[in-house]
This record gives C-alpha cells, structure tokens and sequence, in this order.
C-alpha cells in the first residue's frame, strides 16, 4: 500500500509495478501504450512541475523509488 504525503487515502498496490500499472490504466493524461512510455511521459511532467528532480524510468521499483525519495509518495 501506498500513500501520497498529506492525504488520509491510499493507494493500494503490493508492488511499485502494481501501482504502476494501475496508475497507466487510469491515466487521462499519459496515452503511451506502454508502462515504460507511461513513466516516461510522467517523468517529464515531474521533472517541469517539481523544480528538476528527476525520475529514473528504467525500472517500476526505481520510478516509485524515487517519488519516496523525494517526498511525493510514501508506503503506507
């Protein structure tokens, strides 16, 4: 399970892959037709709205990673 920082809803997924995978099949923003494309578009976003940190996109596990480590999800 996990949890973006502030908010009292989570999000269930027992894997960053999981997780991953939920968030591309419910995107309406990110239209890739892959997981990888998916990250990589919401990788580029990331980078614009949060100043320049960056998002490694080569893995799920990474990618969720690095949205902990910079604060913008937690386990819950």
């Amino acid at each position: 399970m996990y949890q973006i920082p502030g908010s009292v809803r989570t999000l269930p997924a027992r894997s960053a892959d999981e997780l991953l995978r939920n968030w591309h099949r419910q995107s309406r923003f990110f239209k890739s037709p892959t997981l990888s494309g998916y990250m990589a578009q919401f990788a580029d976003v990331f980078h614009q709205v949060s100043g320049g940190l960056q998002l490694r996109t080569d893995t799920p596990e990474n990618f969720v990673a690095d949205l902990i480590q910079h604060g913008w999800l937690g386990k819950a």
